[in-house]
């Protein structure tokens, strides 16, 4: 499918965020030139969300291809967190929150005033809500990531019709 033009790229943009599906590096090609425009320094865990967004602020034609590109594989050395440990279970996984809050903070203010905004922002509220779901996590520098104002909420459920399913547990 070849994508182009604003309109075409913001609802992209929507699908792939609200269906989570730009979380395979592994199967993107981006130009490198389009990468190294924007602050890759400033994003230290959300690479897939750069890498997207990278590419719908470059203006340039998508393709987006089903085909695969690679193969996602498992195997038994790896293991995604240290389970000697809670607390450092725990500490490992608060940092980790913060950075990909601040990360989509960051990603949501470069998308400021371009068609791909909105779909930024759900990626960014979706962060955020994550964060302030989390127990016992520590106040951050910025208070406006430490809590969830009406117009978040409001904003956040405006995005329900876009999504494919809702799971409760």
């Amino acid at each position: 499918m070849l994508v182009k033009g604003d309109e075409e790229m913001a609802k992209y943009a929507m699908q792939m965020i609200t269906h989570a599906s730009f979380h395979n590096n592994s199967s993107i090609s981006v130009r490198k030139h389009i990468l190294e425009k924007i602050d890759l320094k400033r994003c230290e865990l959300t690479i897939d969300a750069f890498i997207l967004t990278a590419a719908l602020l470059s203006a340039h034609v998508m393709i987006d291809d089903p085909c695969p590109l690679t193969l996602f594989r498992v195997h038994s050395q790896h293991v995604g967190v240290d389970l000697g440990s809670l607390e450092a279970t725990q500490t490992k996984m608060l940092k980790s929150y913060s950075r990909l809050l601040f990360d989509a903070a960051y990603l949501a203010c470069l998308s400021k005033g371009t068609p791909y905004e909105r779909a930024i922002k759900y990626f960014f509220l979706n962060q955020k809500l994550a964060w302030l779901a989390l127990p016992e996590r520590p106040q951050l520098d910025d208070p406006g990531l430490n809590a969830l104002s009406v117009s978040d909420l409001i904003e956040w459920l405006s995005f329900l019709p876009y999504l494919r399913k809702i799971t409760f547990f």
